[in-house]
């Protein structure tokens, strides 16, 4: 029965990936197409890891400092394979929509249990290869240590290491499905945790760099002494250099906790699926009804159906946070950030690296890195991509309700509008008395994240309308899994690097960044109008199609 169970989960991890009957260009994509394309955005994010590592591997490998390289690289893992299970986890184990269809057969809840942690693990183990990988090739070519052993010693570990972030996920998942049947407003109680589990690991983290900062700017040597009150981590570079011993203690401490979080939530499975909300009972009050438009009333729905998601704030929303978090840190920290901006900037324009247009413009090179920082971080807030899959199977509502296509299309545009514009133009006023630069710099400042913005809503609903997913037993699968969100985001990053790339190869030497960029808002603004011409007629048709289903 496991077996069957866990080729379920395996089917859902790429489910939805390729479309059913009768809708439209989306029958085209196929399973090939998505592992492409998941393939080429492994191979770019990879590549650049690696060229990042080779750099710091070549002087640590010539002072035969590979226990702390890859425990370093172990830490920088372990964050990506969290964000990976740990924000899953409740919604995964004890929220999905088929629980109640697996326990009314004669299926043990340890197996349920064990087919979805096991998925939970791959989800980790991919996310942590995209750091582990590319930093291990980089030390073994630095090191030129090519060896059977070496590398063994190395993959054992690795594949043992991202069960540490499974077992805190699960156990945070547990915990936070208990403590959700006993409080009304779950989803925050989700959010506050997670944010709270953020915070410390980025706290660690920034401990854990402070070494390789200092022997970087060659005030010290590395000497470990923060990596070695972290003992996984230590004990994960100990054993990529060889030591069998911490093989063993890096097998033994990944396995054993999540061996033991299987074996008692197991325990309480059924307690915790079949507990019942002891909130506090409501009494009716009548009051006047608040009367509200048409499209009022879908953002409001839409809002609701936001905020009751703590998982959805998280994955589709966490720029939001990052903005005004970036804003602060500037804030508190302007004076390093302008002597870093200073020191970058110095040695080119010295050596006339740089075109004269590109030299003349340096007055806005800040405002115009903090312009592009927050595009960036449009790229992060996905409400749209996976909004209308969420309706699931009541998206035949949609079609009863005395409103228009359009406006229930648009109305969760509004929504990711209505949440991202204020911040971005609250923090970009903000930056605007602390840098100098143009006139024109300063109102790209303005409006180029807001039209960025504009951009990504828009294709986050087009390409949900094209491919949507209505047949999902987590939300999950729509939130951080599905082909609109996969293509979303790496369509943001293709768009802004390969904007980057075009000016510093083609167009740097007869045109300023200030006016390139300019240039390149005026394009996205062409591109929001042909997405919201085709959402309106080819969309509009396409959603009418679903409300068979």
């Amino acid at each position: 029965m496991l077996k069957i169970l866990l080729q379920l989960r395996l089917r859902e991890l790429l489910a939805g990936l390729t479309k059913r009957k009768n809708r439209g260009y989306a029958k085209n994509l196929s399973y090939g197409a998505y592992l492409l394309l998941i393939a080429g955005a492994y191979v770019f994010c990879g590549y650049s890891i690696f060229r990042m590592f080779s750099d710091l591997a070549k002087p640590l490998a010539s002072l035969n400092l590979g226990t702390l390289y890859f425990g370093y690289s172990s830490v920088i893992g372990f964050g990506l394979a969290m964000i990976g299970s740990v924000f899953a986890a409740q919604s995964q184990l004890f929220e999905a929509k088929d629980n109640d269809t697996l326990l009314s057969m004669p299926v043990r809840p340890s197996a349920i249990l064990a087919s979805r942690m096991i998925t939970l693990y791959i989800q980790a183990l991919l996310y942590e290869a995209l750091m582990i990988v590319p930093s291990g090739l980089a030390w073994f070519i630095s090191s030129k240590s090519f060896s059977f052993v070496h590398i063994l010693n190395w993959i054992i570990p690795t594949l043992f290491l991202p069960m540490i972030a499974v077992t805190l996920g699960c156990l945070l998942g547990w915990v936070l499905a208990i403590a959700s049947s006993h409080v009304q407003n779950k989803s925050y109680l989700q959010i506050g945790v997670s944010m709270v589990l953020l915070i410390g690991y980025f706290a660690l983290f920034g401990f854990v760099t402070s070494e390789m900062d200092s022997f970087s700017a060659g005030i010290n040597l590395l000497t470990g002494q923060t990596l070695k009150s972290i003992w996984p981590a230590y004990q994960y570079g100990l054993a990529c250099m060889g030591n069998w011993i911490s093989v063993l203690n890096v097998v033994l401490v990944s396995a054993i906790p999540l061996i033991c979080a299987w074996v008692l939530i197991s325990k309480f499975f059924l307690h915790v699926v079949n507990e019942h909300h002891h909130v506090r009972r409501k009494m009716y009050v009548e009051k006047e009804l608040r009367v509200l438009s048409v499209r009022r009333a879908l953002v409001w729905r839409e809002k609701k159906r936001f905020f009751a998601d703590g998982s959805y704030v998280l994955n589709a929303g966490l720029g939001i946070l990052m903005a005004p978090i970036m804003t602060v840190a500037f804030l508190i920290f302007q004076g390093d950030v302008r002597s870093f901006l200073n020191n970058v900037l110095e040695i080119p324009l010295k050596n006339g690296q740089f075109a004269q247009e590109f030299s003349n413009a340096t007055a806005d090179i800040a405002m115009l890195a903090v312009t592009v920082i927050f595009c960036i971080l449009t790229i992060s807030i996905t409400i749209t991509a996976p909004s209308l899959s969420l309706e699931g199977k009541t998206i035949w509502h949609a079609g009863i309700l005395p409103v228009s296509g359009l406006d229930f299309l648009l109305a969760k545009v509004d929504l990711q509008m209505m949440l991202t514009v204020p911040v971005f133009l609250v923090c970009s006023t903000v930056f605007q008395f602390f840098l100098s630069g143009s006139i024109l710099a300063r109102i790209l400042l303005l409006i180029s994240p807001v039209l960025m913005e504009l951009l990504m809503a828009l294709a986050g609903i087009v390409l949900n309308v094209i491919h949507p997913k209505f047949d999902w037993t987590s939300s999950q699968q729509c939130i951080k899994r599905s082909l609109p969100v996969t293509f979303c985001v790496l369509g943001g990053l293709v768009l802004i690097i390969g904007s980057a790339m075009v000016y510093f190869q083609w167009v740097m030497e007869v045109m300023s960044p200030t006016t390139y960029l300019a240039v390149c808002t005026f394009i996205m603004a062409v591109l929001c109008g042909a997405l919201f011409a085709w959402l309106r007629t080819a969309g509009v048709r396409k959603l009418s199609g679903y409300y068979s289903l």
